[in-house]
């Protein structure tokens, strides 16, 4: 049962009760003659209020055939593999390698154009140990040309 029809129920009761104190006056005693009638149209009046509130908003139709979205997803640029491989610098291990790859320097010759400093400051390595880094890629890059 919808909650709104309960509420417009007691709203009906208050204001019927309400009606019937106001024509048999003399059932209720003189000082209250006014006040059980007015509260009783202000709870009828409240119930209606919420029954408005409490009922169900309409329901929205939905198409009966539903389109599916066309997702497109980017394709990443082809990765051009090196024949230097970050493994081959001394010092750096596959797991550093797939740190460096995952800061976008995923090659030697990346890895050669790098600064000490901000390679440090990536990879939380000290400036001696990138700067060591550094001069091995040269070198490497040096022995393939």
């Amino acid at each position: 049962m919808r909650s709104d029809y309960v509420l417009y129920g007691f709203a009906l009761v208050c204001l019927i009760l309400s009606a019937f104190f106001f024509i048999q006056s003399d059932l209720v005693p003189s000082e209250m003659e006014v006040i059980i009638p007015s509260v009783l149209v202000i709870l009828g009046l409240t119930f209606v209020g919420l029954g408005y509130m409490m009922r169900p908003g309409e329901a929205v139709p939905t198409p009966l055939t539903s389109q599916p979205i066309p997702t497109t997803t980017p394709t990443p640029p082809p990765i051009v593999e090196s024949p230097l491989k970050l493994t081959m610098v001394k010092g750096i291990g596959p797991k550093r390698a797939e740190q460096l790859q995952r800061l976008k320097i995923g090659t030697v010759e990346n890895l050669a154009k790098t600064s000490a400093k901000g390679l440090s400051a990536k990879t939380g390595v000290s400036q001696k140990v990138a700067r060591s880094w550094i001069k091995e890629a040269d070198k490497l890059i040096k022995e393939t040309s």
